[in-house]
């Protein structure tokens, strides 16, 4: 996500940020958080919770999948694929079948107004419900069923599924193959 964005959506709903999240939005510098750190991983968690209680309506998700696509057009790259857990988003977009629509939605826009190839990794949280990774795994298939040329295919971890309407081979993601962007990054 632009540190923009963040801090616009954060003064849209009031949301205070935690002060190392925004000192680092406005200063450019990173938060300083270190693998070795037995609380990095807890440290940017909250960061990364902070940052995606920001979104909260589906202009908000299609603005960031816009935004994601843009940035990587602009690297220089072709193909973007994202990462999500639409059940983070389900309690404020209606259910978890309208935020993963919303998202799948967002991704359609975006690669139709920047030409950029996108695919989507909806992930299931484990730690969830286990019909939560069924649903998200049937929802997969059916908005792969969408256009004749999508697919939808387990991931190697098994957290998730692939799901792509640009026309490319069913595929399984291969690690370091693409650029990987969760919906809050």
């Amino acid at each position: 996500m632009r540190p923009t964005t963040v801090l616009e959506l954060a003064d849209k709903y009031g949301v205070r940020l935690p002060e190392s999240l925004t000192d680092a939005l406005t200063s450019g510098e990173p938060p300083r958080l270190r693998a070795t750190d037995e609380r990095g991983w807890f440290r940017f968690q909250r960061l990364y919770d902070a940052a995606r209680s920001c979104v909260r309506e589906p202009e908000d998700i299609q603005r960031l999948v816009r935004e994601a696509a843009e940035e990587d057009l602009r690297d220089g790259s072709g193909w973007l694929e994202i990462q999500v857990d639409p059940t983070s988003y389900a309690p404020r977009l209606g259910g978890l079948i309208p935020a993963l629509e919303i998202i799948l939605d967002a991704v359609d826009a975006a690669r139709r107004d920047t030409g950029i190839g996108m695919r989507v990794l909806v992930a299931a949280n484990r730690m969830k419900h286990p019909l939560d990774a069924r649903t998200l795994a049937r929802l997969a298939v059916r908005y792969a069923d969408r256009g004749s040329s999508g697919s939808a295919s387990p991931t190697t971890s098994g957290a998730g599924w692939l799901v792509t309407s640009t026309g490319r081979s069913r595929s399984r993601a291969r690690a370091g193959c693409c650029r990987h962007r969760t919906a809050a990054s």
